[in-house]
């Protein structure tokens, strides 16, 4: 993940919507996220971005407010407390973190297909360190889709929770996983405080193939999982285990 860097921006313009993409109709039953995504078509020169709407259906997230990508990149930039990392979340409906250190950082993706459109945030809040050197690390990644003006709208988010070491938070970054034709998300950590300690090394990754953000693999291990093979889709080798990404379930099993 490239962090950007940026000048100093007050953060306050005030959030537009386009006019020229409607929502879809939502469907009568709701929410079933497959039936309800495939009623809703992209545009020929645009992106497909799903978003769930009040009720809870899938519709076409180029209704939602949108706010220049510039307007962010300041603010990440500018960000040097944990109320101004806090600031950033709050931008896009997200409340503040526990925590005494506020990171935020932001980088382009590409999450729908391989032309990097597409942002991922990263706001994390990490504690003081307990006696065994561990601290409590909870962070929000905010996938960011982007209209043709450069402006930013928030797709989809994912809080991770967890108690990672000393000198190793959450790590993020966006690239190919379980397919060639665009990037996941993918956050990984550790939570040993002692050798030999079981269970402690996690991955998670989201896709964001069909248009919204989707948990497609979550899993724990005695030992780091390794991403394995030379193309996607990649598996995944857990202590012995090999996990192979599920067409129909659209996740690793």
């Amino acid at each position: 993940m490239i962090a950007l860097g940026a000048c100093k921006g007050d953060g306050h313009e005030p959030e537009r919507r386009p006019k020229d993409k409607p929502a879809a109709k939502s469907a009568p039953k709701a929410p079933v996220v497959e039936s309800a995504a495939a009623a809703v078509t992209a545009e020929p020169s645009g992106p497909r971005y799903l978003r769930p709407n009040a009720q809870g259906v899938m519709v076409d997230a180029f209704s939602f407010a949108s706010v220049p990508a510039s307007i962010v990149e300041q603010q990440v930039g500018a960000a040097s407390t944990r109320s101004a990392a806090a600031g950033v979340l709050r931008r896009f409906g997200l409340g503040p973190l526990e925590g005494n250190t506020g990171q935020v950082w932001i980088g382009t993706a590409s999450l729908v297909d391989r032309l990097g459109r597409e942002r991922v945030l990263v706001v994390s809040f990490r504690g003081e360190p307990n006696g065994a050197g561990l601290r409590d690390d909870d962070g929000w990644i905010v996938f960011l889709g982007s209209t043709e003006e450069d402006r930013v709208l928030r797709v989809g988010s994912a809080r991770v929770t967890a108690r990672t070491t000393l000198d190793a938070p959450v790590d993020v970054d966006a690239r190919e996983l379980h397919s060639a034709n665009a990037d996941d998300v993918i956050a990984r950590w550790s939570s040993c405080a002692k050798p030999f300690q079981k269970a402690c090394h996690s991955v998670r990754a989201w896709t964001m193939q069909r248009g919204y953000p989707e948990l497609i693999l979550d899993v724990t291990g005695d030992t780091a999982p390794v991403v394995t093979g030379a193309s996607a889709p990649h598996d995944v080798l857990v202590d012995g285990r090999v996990l192979k990404f599920d067409a129909s379930t659209f996740a690793y099993r």
